[in-house]
């Protein structure tokens, strides 16, 4: 079982000064923004440059961006030991020998966030959790996540289908279960996960699980309803 001040610790997202030295170990960045159809875009840009006041990005392919300039976009960079992000204003769009150009004012705030594999919201949705294994009978539990991302979730508040009872679950590493998690209403995403780990905070359990299998039509569920909280940090960083 982790220890209470370490997954607080681990969980934080803290928003601090944008410092270029931040990022001798880039590995990518990417642009999110939502088009002129309000279609959600996240493109993968190669950095240029990056300095104090512009940040310069470019992209092989034939990528088309229906976008006015000036306008606010999120940025997302990766670096080694995080993942930051910050609401920049994209300032020029140029296509120039089969590459596209970003041209964005430097950001003065950003956002560092642990670094993983899967991006992960908080969100608190309600949760099915089915359990099937050899210790016991077809369990079925009402639940609450904690976050998610399109690698798993984490659960609480776990409570019996037929009461009100909270229940304190035993798992064994490796056991399997099924996971319904109700993303809004009228759209769900349904997946066959395995137990990772039990985790005490506050006074209650929460239990971690991997996703091992989940249909197409899911993840693309999946994937949507993250790009949209992605977009949700413009609310987070306030405006110089």
């Amino acid at each position: 079982m982790e220890n209470n001040d370490q997954i607080k610790n681990e969980s934080v997202s803290n928003t601090i000064p944008f410092d270029i030295s931040q990022f001798p170990d880039l590995q990518y960045m990417k642009v999110i923004f939502a088009d002129a159809n309000n279609e959600l875009r996240e493109l993968n840009f190669e950095v240029n440059t990056i300095d104090s006041n512009i940040i310069k990005l470019s992209s092989d392919g034939n990528e088309h961006v229906n976008l006015t300039c000036p306008t606010g976009v999120v940025i997302k960079i990766a670096a080694h030991n995080a993942i930051y992000f910050a609401k920049a204003i994209l300032k020029i769009i140029r296509n120039i020998n089969n590459k596209l150009i970003f041209v964005l004012k430097t950001p003065t705030k950003t956002i560092r966030q642990q670094n993983r594999r899967f991006y992960r919201v908080n969100a608190k949705l309600p949760c099915v959790l089915l359990i099937n294994n050899h210790r016991s009978k077809q369990q079925t539990y009402l639940a609450q996540s904690v976050n998610i991302s399109k690698g798993g979730v984490l659960l609480c508040n776990t409570e019996s289908l037929f009461d009100d009872s909270k229940r304190d679950l035993q798992f064994s590493a490796g056991d399997r279960c099924y996971i319904a998690v109700f993303l809004k209403q009228n759209l769900k995403v349904k997946a066959s996960a395995k137990f990772i780990r039990t985790e005490y905070v506050d006074d209650s359990y929460r239990y971690a699980f991997q996703f091992l299998y989940m249909q197409q039509t899911c993840l693309d569920a999946l994937d949507k309803y993250i790009t949209k909280e992605k977009l949700n940090l413009l609310n987070m960083i306030k405006s110089d």
